[in-house]
Order: C-alpha cells, then structure tokens, then sequence
C-alpha cells in the first residue's frame, strides 16, 4: 500500500532570542493509506509540532514531507492552502468552532471558502452531521452543544470535503472519560468506513489502544 504521508529526515528548529530550540531532531516515518496511527508523547515532546508540519501549517528547517505524493515543503504559502483544502481535514483539542455560527454553517464554513456549490453543500454538510450522528443539532450553535457534541461537528467539518487525510491534534483532551471514548470509536468507525488515514498527536491511552500503530516521539526524537 502506497504511503499516504512520508516524512523524511525532518528536522525544526526555532530561534528564541539568542537560543535556539530544536523541536524535531531527524524525523523519517511513513504513514499508509487508510492507517489510524497515534503519535504518542509527553507535553513538549514534538508531537504538536510534527502534526503541524505535516498538515503544511509550518516549514520544516531540514528534510522533506510529502502527502499522497506531493512534497509539502517545496510548495508556496498559497500551494500549501490548496493543498490542505483538497486533502487534509483537521481536528483540535478546543474544536476551533466559531461561537456565532450553527453547527451546519461551521461545517459548510471550508465549503464556502472553497467555493462549492450550494446544491453540492447541502448534501456534503447533511452527510457529515448524520454521520457523526447530529443531525437533530444542525441549527444549534456551539455554547448550546456539550463538549462532546461540538467535537462531533468538528470532525464533520474536517471530513465535509471528503480529505484523504484528518491530523487530530489531541482531540480528546478537553473531554470527559466516556466522551472521549466515543469520540474515539467515532473516528475509528469512519476510518474503517470510508477509508481515511487519520494521524494523532496524543498521550491517551484510548486512542494507543485503539491505534494500528502507536509511534513514540520523546525530546524531538522518535523512539
């Protein structure tokens, strides 16, 4: 099976004042399509910074990325944001919903800036919210839904455009126990559905044991 994600020999540092921090130290790893893989570690591990390279959030200072063979790197600001918006779904530990906006609009938001059209809108965000199963909290606005229930249309926006690939950034973070494990089963079921690759940074265990692969980073090293 082709890698859906490839990561080679990356290295990031940053300049802070006069010291420099080096966050990655030598990464390669591969991630196939359609793995649910967890990257594993402890607060300042790397983790978070590895996921943002990868998702083309930021450039790493040697090595190359490539995702579904595209090299990340080598593309533009702009190549980047294109390059996100055709493949790359994402999920983070505060959801990142705007307060203002229904749990359908939140979703379509991408949709929008992208340009579909509204026939096509309509039935991608139907799709997304049955499928994390809020259809019933479509007109419902993110301080009206529980933690747990806006997780759900965040993972509905990361799928609406139906990416090859969803980085979760600790997505079960801000949640209780029995929450956090649905959101967990969620994400599995939808990887074993429709075949997306998701990769996480994470130190639950419930997403480790859920994984097919666990990939330990400690001080900007893999393990």
């Amino acid at each position: 099976m082709d890698d859906c994600v490839a990561v080679e020999h990356v290295s990031k540092t940053y300049q802070l004042g006069k010291v420099e921090v080096r966050a990655l130290d030598d990464i390669s790893l591969g991630v196939a399509a359609g793995d649910f893989v967890a990257i594993a570690g402890p607060s300042g591990s790397g983790k978070t910074t590895l996921l943002n390279l990868i998702g083309g959030l930021d450039t790493p200072t040697s090595g190359e990325i490539r995702i579904d063979g595209e090299a990340v790197s080598a593309l533009s600001a702009g190549a980047r944001a294109d390059l996100r918006a055709r493949k790359l779904g994402f999920v983070f530990q505060t959801f990142n919903l705007l307060p203002v906006l229904t749990a359908w609009e939140n979703v379509e938001y991408p949709l929008l800036i992208h340009r579909r059209g509204s026939g096509d809108r309509r039935a991608r965000v139907s799709a997304a919210l049955t499928q994390v199963g809020l259809a019933d909290r479509a007109y419902h606005r993110p301080p009206e839904l529980s933690g747990g229930q806006q997780q759900r249309v965040a993972i509905a926006r990361a799928l609406v455009g139906e990416p090859k690939l969803v980085l979760a950034d600790e997505p079960t973070a801000n949640l209780d126990s029995a929450t956090g494990r649905d959101i967990v089963d969620l994400m599995r079921r939808l990887n074993r559905e429709r075949g997306v690759t998701f990769v996480f940074s994470t130190h639950d265990a419930r997403i480790m044991s859920a994984a097919d692969r666990v990939v330990e980073i400690s001080d900007g090293r893999l393990r």
